[in-house]
């Protein structure tokens, strides 16, 4: 099966399928929903990957990050430290190669491995210069993340705002969840729970768990919106969230919680 022609080489996955032969907006949302201590984790990513990389080198580094992954936590491996090392350490080459080439995705998956320290000496700083070059070129995955260490600094939050507004406008789920929090906070913005709450519904509808989570609690609570039990009981099932279970214990204590498998 595919699955274990991964474990073993990660090209042969990588020549295995088209990136056409998949759905497009629905892996990356695959990957979120997916168990992070299961292979279909992996397997949902790296197909999310092929869809939206766009350079077969910065797919490659990709392939190796995971593999590094799969032997550090472990999954399906035995825990072997110097091969997830060796892995990570492919990958930043084949990371760096790709961003010779423009690839705005190397750029944010090399800035993932300098922030966490994956087959480079760990340097945030780096890291975030690595975001900011993917973002220029447009990656909205680098904007949510930048925005998140802008948001921590008193004179950059109107730059966490622009690069949320911006990375929310192109679809991205985590990142309209993100700016939700923000609308219902009023940590960066003023507060507007209503457009809050229109924002967890967009990503709510794409998957997002967290953003099913907070639609839940605003129906929940009454923020931005009228209380409305049934809609919060169905999305606190559906955001299979650990603190789904106590919200709907309190809200329902005489009824037994259980994930739903339905899709809204």
């Amino acid at each position: 099966m595919m699955r274990f022609v991964f474990l073993n080489n990660p090209y042969v996955v990588l020549r295995g399928k088209r990136c056409d032969e998949y759905p497009r907006d629905s892996l990356l949302r695959k990957a979120q929903t997916c168990r992070r201590s299961s292979m279909d984790f992996f397997w949902a990513m790296l197909r999310a990957t092929c869809e939206v990389c766009g350079d077969e080198g910065a797919l490659l580094g990709f392939c190796h990050f995971l593999l590094g992954c799969l032997y550090l936590w472990p999954i399906g491996v035995k825990r072997d430290y110097s091969k997830a090392v060796e892995h990570y350490k492919i990958a930043v080459v084949n990371y760096r190669e790709a961003i010779a080439r423009g690839n705005p995705w190397a750029y944010h998956n090399l800035g993932s491995c300098y922030v966490s320290g994956c087959g480079v000496e760990k340097d945030s700083a780096e890291g975030i210069r690595c975001y900011e070059a993917s973002a220029a070129k447009g990656n909205a995955f680098s904007m949510t993340k930048l925005a998140t260490v802008y948001a921590a600094a008193p004179d950059s939050k109107s730059q966490a705002l622009g690069l949320l507004e911006r990375a929310a406008a192109q679809g991205l789920d985590e990142a309209q969840n993100q700016l939700g929090v923000q609308y219902e906070t009023g940590e960066i913005v003023p507060v507007d729970r209503a457009r809050a709450v229109s924002l967890y519904r967009l990503a709510a509808s794409q998957g997002d768990i967290l953003a099913r989570y907070n639609l839940a609690r605003c129906f929940h609570y009454k923020l931005g919106t009228p209380k409305d039990v049934r809609e919060a009981v169905r999305w606190y099932k559906l955001s299979r969230c650990s603190q789904a279970c106590e919200a709907l214990s309190n809200l329902l204590p005489d009824v037994h919680w259980e994930v739903c498998e339905e899709e809204p």
